[in-house]
């Protein structure tokens, strides 16, 4: 039946003739069992994408022995050269696998079925893996730990990858998950350095470093980095000197913002200090400095350290200077003056050195203060280097406020400075009073002793006048009321002396006198032959101009009785009456008003007469 058969077979043939007659014979026909080689084809060749594995495929499907049955064949494979080839000894399934997930390539491999009469057949088959970029690996970056202040070790992350397809330097390399650590990658190198952000800082960080092939394939690994605290001891630094002026004050210092611990909070700091002499320094429980001066005048400069510990015991310091610039201070009173008094009409000395108790001056002593005082009205002073003389004006008495300034020569102080002047009885004065007069024993002269008293401490009324003549043929006649004095001297042919006592309620008392020259009357007959005028007469006043008295004659009349009111007055050019001369009842005759005009100024006055019915007013001029 084939070219494979072999056995044995008896044929019969059979001869027949067209009528049907036959015969026949047998033959044998044997085929001899021959061992064929058997056949192998068809094997198929596979490929494969790397990493990928190559189906397993059976033998058997690709063998013909006519001669064995598959189980019979032995296989066997060769020509491979990295790949691996593994046939199962029974079933014949043969398994192709690469040397390595990353390889890839192609080879032949030829695959020999041997029956067991030794006769064989072989095929190959091409066994291909393609190339596929396969994702770079990274594995084992070792976590970093260090103490605060100290540094990571740099390490090289080409240590720490592989790539089947591409070289360390075709990756390129990236990290993320930092958040205060400083990560630098070389990028050439791929060393990595991670930086601490200070030499303070303590934690830890998980960074992810990610390497990337150039296709972008990337695969990433992490590492934690620990920097373990360690007690960093506080740093204070930068507290500001001070400069004020004496009497100022220096500025609160907030310490907090002068230190820096990176492991403690500022409310865990205990503040000292040290280096104050004669400053004050508190610290108050929120840590704030407060730098006191001994005094308000005080000035001068020191330096004072302020030190911060934490809690763990360590400690810095820092120190600034404190500067108190002198300022001059003026001179002030600090307590009243005592009153000063002395008596009227006497003095006072007073030294400098008794007010300095009163005055007070931080910078300079007492001995260089200068005084003046101010403001007198009624009492002067004068300085006499070291010590003051204090007068009144005369006759005046009572307190006078003055005003005592003192001064360094640049900044001073005033206050009060009450001075007491006490009454001194002054006794009167006679002022104004002629020295001389002259007139007819038929006169009579007139007197206003009033405007002849002066007294400082005694009112007019207080005052008392006595007086008495040299001549008994002088007449005096007094009204202590008006004060009017009438002189007569109708016997009289010379000179006399009268002498006039001025006494006030305390005895205290003035004494003058007038000479006087009477004469005797030429004419003896009057109009009323007895020497009485018969009629009312006022006269132009002698001298005239005068400087500074005059003397006015005037009449009474007999025709309206014995007795009339006489009042004579005296007024300036503009109407006001200056004084009144003559105020009484008066018995006719010759009469004579001496008016002294002390004090007044020059010009024009006038003099009014009234004598009962008549009046009568003239002209005078007062020259000075």
């Amino acid at each position: 039946p084939n070219d494979q058969w072999n056995g044995s077979e008896t044929i019969r043939f059979t001869a027949t003739d067209p009528g049907g007659l036959s015969d026949s014979d047998t033959a044998r026909f044997t085929v001899t069992a021959v061992n064929d080689t058997p056949s192998v084809s068809d094997i198929p060749g596979q490929t494969a994408l790397e990493g990928e594995s190559f189906a397993q495929f059976d033998l058997d499907d690709y063998v013909i022995d006519p001669d064995d049955p598959d189980s019979t064949i032995n296989w066997t494979a060769d020509g491979q050269i990295e790949l691996n080839v593994s046939i199962d000894p029974q079933t014949h399934i043969a398994t192709v696998t690469a040397p390595n997930d990353q390889w890839n390539g192609s080879e032949t491999i030829r695959f020999t079925a041997t029956d067991p009469g030794g006769l064989s057949d072989s095929d190959t088959a091409r066994f291909t893996v393609t190339a596929v970029n396969d994702t770079p690996s990274v594995s084992d970056i070792p976590d970093q730990t260090v103490q605060e202040g100290e540094s990571f070790a740099q390490f090289d992350l080409d240590d720490y990858v592989s790539d089947a397809d591409n070289s360390d330097a075709e990756i390129t390399w990236t990290y993320k998950g930092n958040r205060q650590l400083q990560v630098n990658i070389d990028t050439l190198s791929h060393v990595a350095t991670v930086t601490p952000p200070n030499s303070q800082w303590n934690g830890s960080e998980t960074i992810r470093f990610i390497a990337t092939d150039p296709d972008q394939k990337s695969d990433s690994d992490t590492a934690r980095f620990t920097v373990t605290a360690v007690n960093q001891p506080p740093v204070v630094s930068d507290i500001p000197d001070q400069t004020i002026a004496e009497g100022d004050s220096f500025a609160v210092i907030i310490l907090d913002q002068y230190v820096q611990d990176p492991d403690n909070a500022d409310e865990d700091m205990v503040w000292t200090y040290r280096g104050n002499n004669q400053l004050s320094v508190t610290i108050s429980a929120d840590r704030k400095a407060r730098i006191l001066l001994p005094s308000s005048e005080w000035n001068g400069s020191e330096r004072i350290w302020f030190k911060a510990a934490d809690p763990g015991g360590l400690a810095d310091e820092d120190s600034a200077l404190f500067t108190v610039e002198a300022v001059n201070d003026p001179p002030r009173f600090t307590s009243p003056l005592p009153r000063l008094s002395f008596a009227e009409d006497d003095s006072l000395y007073q030294s400098v050195t008794a007010w300095y108790p009163n005055v007070e001056d931080a910078d300079n002593p007492d001995s260089t203060l200068h005084f003046q005082v101010l403001d007198s009205s009624f009492v002067w002073a004068k300085d006499l280097s070291g010590q003051f003389l204090f007068k009144a004006l005369s006759d005046w008495f009572g307190t006078d406020t003055l005003r005592l300034k003192v001064t360094d020569g640049a900044l001073a102080d005033t206050t009060i400075l009450k001075i007491t002047v006490s009454a001194v009885n002054d006794a009167p004065n006679i002022v104004g009073l002629p020295d001389s007069l002259v007139f007819l024993n038929t006169d009579t002269v007139i007197l206003n002793l009033a405007e002849y008293e002066e007294d400082v401490d005694t009112p007019s009324e207080k005052l008392f006048w006595e007086m008495s003549a040299s001549d008994t043929l002088l007449l005096t006649e007094f009204n202590p009321d008006s004060k009017q004095l009438t002189l007569r001297a109708p016997a009289l042919n010379g000179y006399a002396h009268l002498y006039l006592t001025l006494r006030d309620d305390s005895s205290a008392q003035a004494q003058d006198s007038i000479l006087l020259h009477v004469k005797k009357d030429p004419t003896s007959i009057s109009e009323t032959g007895g020497g009485v005028p018969l009629f009312f007469a006022l006269e132009q006043n002698y001298p005239n101009p005068f400087n500074p008295s005059t003397l006015i004659n005037y009449s009474i009349g007999s025709t309206q009785g014995s007795f009339v009111s006489v009042r004579l007055d005296i007024y300036n050019i503009m109407g006001q009456k200056v004084t009144t001369l003559i105020d009484e009842r008066q018995a006719p005759g010759r009469y004579k008003a001496l008016w002294k005009a002390d004090g007044l100024a020059s010009g024009v006055y006038f003099y009014r007469l009234v004598a009962g019915k008549f009046v009568s007013v003239k002209k005078m001029i007062l020259m000075r």
